[in-house]
């Protein structure tokens, strides 16, 4: 009776080469994917009002390296069925990540119809509210990150949109920017 849930040998490697062949398809849709979520972003945006600092796409390129490199490392190790199979959700899972940052990491700043930054375009019309930002006065704050509550569901609340800025003066410059674009108003 225990050994229903096991899988035979065969169909172990069947399993993992289905498993490997979709994890590398998937990785190189979401690469192909970037310049399509670019020209979305930009079309929900509008126009750039204040470009904010983008981060190093470095990252992004040793992910794409790195993730076939652990399947292929997995196969050629011989290890275990699961561990293959948790090496290509990983590299699902981080291609994807990737993928919408190296898309919206160089579209960061404010724009006319919404904020890029934090890995996501959010439109001012999903805003609920700014956390505390004094919008007279925001370096009275003495911070460098944007809290952006989004609105919510009586049955779901969304985490809100962290947006880290490289300093106070670029957050101050953002905080002007976003009444130039009107978001503050009714928040």
């Amino acid at each position: 009776m225990k050994n229903i849930l096991l899988l035979t040998q065969s169909s172990q490697g069947i399993i993992q080469l289905a498993a490997v062949i979709i994890s590398v398809i998937f990785l190189l849709i979401e690469i192909a994917s970037i310049g399509s979520k670019k020209v979305k972003a930009k079309a929900q945006a509008g126009e750039l009002i204040f470009k904010t600092t983008s981060p190093s796409p470095l990252k992004g390129i040793v992910v794409c390296i790195l993730c076939p490199l652990l399947i292929l490392f997995c196969l050629m190790s011989r290890v275990n069925f699961y561990v293959v199979l948790m090496a290509c959700g990983i590299s699902c899972l981080s291609s994807y990540m990737i993928s919408r940052e190296q898309a919206f990491n160089s579209l960061n700043g404010i724009y006319k119809n919404a904020i890029i930054g934090g890995g996501q375009v959010t439109l001012y019309e999903d805003i609920k509210s700014f956390a505390g930002v004094d919008w007279k006065n925001p370096e009275s704050k003495q911070t460098n990150i944007l809290t952006i509550e989004l609105k919510g569901t009586e049955k779901r609340t969304p985490a809100p949109v962290l947006i880290a800025f490289t300093g106070i003066t670029e957050y101050c410059d953002a905080v002007e920017a976003l009444k130039k674009a009107g978001a503050n108003k009714g928040r």
